[in-house]
């Protein structure tokens, strides 16, 4: 979902939609974005640093992301950040400006992570977070501002419980090619 967004980018005009789990509907639970759903960034990048490295973001909305689990795949990032509600839940967004405002959090943080560590390799993203949202925070990455993003797939049943999933703005020079055969095949 993440990727799709990031295809998308901003300049489309989509609506995003949430299924609400309890109620198992599609329908926006509340008029108005709630003034009780707080989120918040926690330990954004302020100071200058001109070193390589890796930036881990964990994003918590759905349940609290373990970040020992996080650990276990990225080992000593340069910073860690973490973007929250209070209460996370499986249904905690019931607007889309709640989703929305998560959103913007995340792009600015993406922003600051350019401003303030230039010289970082790679942000890796680590969510808890229902679709819709992904899909809205891969429109925040601009292609010609920010690092590559790589994403990363819980498994309660794995070792470790992240995998790498998907690369975005994978800026390496491996191009796809299709033979005749599949094109052939696709026909």
């Amino acid at each position: 979902a993440m990727q799709l967004g990031f295809l998308i980018g901003e300049y489309e005009d989509v609506e995003i939609y949430q299924h609400h789990h309890d109620l198992n509907t599609w329908k926006w639970q509340r008029n108005t974005p709630s003034k009780a759903l707080k989120s918040q960034v926690e330990n954004k990048p302020k100071d200058h640093y001109r070193g390589h490295g890796d930036v881990q973001i964990c994003m918590s909305t759905s349940v609290r992301v373990d970040e020992s689990h996080c650990e276990e795949v990225l080992k000593a990032p340069v910073k860690e950040i973490h973007i929250t509600v209070d209460k996370p839940t499986r249904d905690v967004f019931g607007h889309p400006a709640e989703l929305t405002e998560v959103a913007g959090k995340f792009r600015d943080t993406l922003d600051l992570i350019q401003s303030n560590l230039p010289d970082i390799d790679y942000i890796h993203f680590f969510g808890a977070i229902p679709v819709g949202l992904a899909f809205l925070l891969g429109t925040k990455i601009n292609p010609t501002m920010h690092k590559p993003v790589q994403t990363y797939q819980f498994g309660i049943a794995e070792i470790p419980k992240y995998t790498a999933a998907v690369l975005i703005q994978d800026n390496s020079t491996e191009q796809w090619t299709i033979s005749q055969e599949e094109i052939e095949e696709a026909k």
